[in-house]
C-alpha cells in the first residue's frame, strides 16, 4: 500500500471481541445480579419463601457455561483462520 499500512484482522476482532466482553462484564453483569436481588426480594414478599440460594446458583451456572463455552470458541478460532489460510504461517 503507498502511504498506508495495512491492519490486520486478529487486531480488528480483538477489538471487538474485547468491546463485547467489556459491555458484558462491565454493565450487564451488575444490572443482571441487582435484578436477581430484586426478583428474590419480590418473591420472599409475596410468598414468605426465601429463595436466594436457588436464584444465585442458576446465576453462578448459567455464567459458568457461558465462560465455558467463550473458551472452547476462543481455543478453535485460532485453528479455523490457519484452516482457512488466514493464519502466519
Amino acid at each position: 500500500m503507498a502511504g498506508g499500512f495495512a491492519v490486520p484482522v486478529s487486531l480488528i476482532s480483538f477489538v471487538i471481541f474485547h468491546a463485547g466482553y467489556w459491555l458484558g462484564s462491565g454493565i450487564m453483569l451488575p444490572i443482571s445480579t441487582a435484578m436477581m436481588a430484586d426478583i428474590s426480594e419480590i418473591h420472599l414478599l409475596q410468598t414468605g419463601e426465601n429463595k436466594d440460594g436457588e436464584y444465585s446458583s442458576v446465576f453462578s451456572l448459567a455464567m459458568r457455561l457461558a465462560i465455558s463455552f467463550s473458551l472452547i470458541v476462543s481455543g478453535y478460532l485460532p485453528e479455523l483462520g490457519r484452516l482457512q489460510g488466514l493464519g502466519g504461517d
